[in-house]
């Protein structure tokens, strides 16, 4: 079975993690098994657990992969590729993977910008699906949430992807 893949997408600082940690303790209560993938292009250690693979550990995530590297697009498909294979045929049962980075590859993907960074939504806003920011952006014509609204993100999520098992490439 092929599991829902969702990326969050932004700029260092924006708070991706902490979008996906609230994420994986809603869906937890739900009943949502949740995986994480990292994309770390500064090669930091998986098992340290002060780092974000292990704020996703603490969260609730069933399976945590690190993936380190930065390549050319094709190169990173094939990393992702990897890794998504390996997560789906860990011996845990998982209902959505979530992935952190990889903003460059077409996967769905939640975009996240916050004031606070001086940046808006990364450019690259191939596979988009909605905005959480506390800078409205009207012209992208995506659904937007605040940056604290995990229940509505949450549910959104539900919907757009765990209950359609949505394909892992748009």
């Amino acid at each position: 079975m092929d599991n829902p893949v969702l990326g969050v997408a932004g700029y260092s600082g924006s708070g991706k993690t902490t979008l996906i940690c609230n994420l994986i303790k809603i869906m937890k209560e739900k009943g949502i098994r949740t995986a994480v993938i990292k994309h770390d292009v500064h090669g930091i250690s998986e098992d340290d657990d002060t780092k974000d693979t292990g704020r996703f550990r603490r969260a609730g995530a069933c399976l945590v992969k690190l993936c380190c590297g930065r390549g050319k697009i094709e190169e990173e498909e094939r990393m992702l590729d990897a890794a998504i294979a390996e997560v789906s045929s860990a011996a845990v049962d998982i209902d959505i993977i979530l992935v952190e980075g990889f903003k460059r590859l077409k996967i769905p993907k939640l975009g996240i910008a916050r004031r606070a960074t001086g940046k808006g939504l990364s450019s690259a806003r191939s596979g988009f699906l909605a905005v959480v920011s506390d800078v409205y952006e009207p012209d992208k014509g995506l659904r937007q949430f605040a940056l604290d609204d995990y229940e509505g993100i949450c549910e959104f999520v539900m919907e757009r992807l765990i209950s359609e098992r949505r394909v892992l490439y748009l």
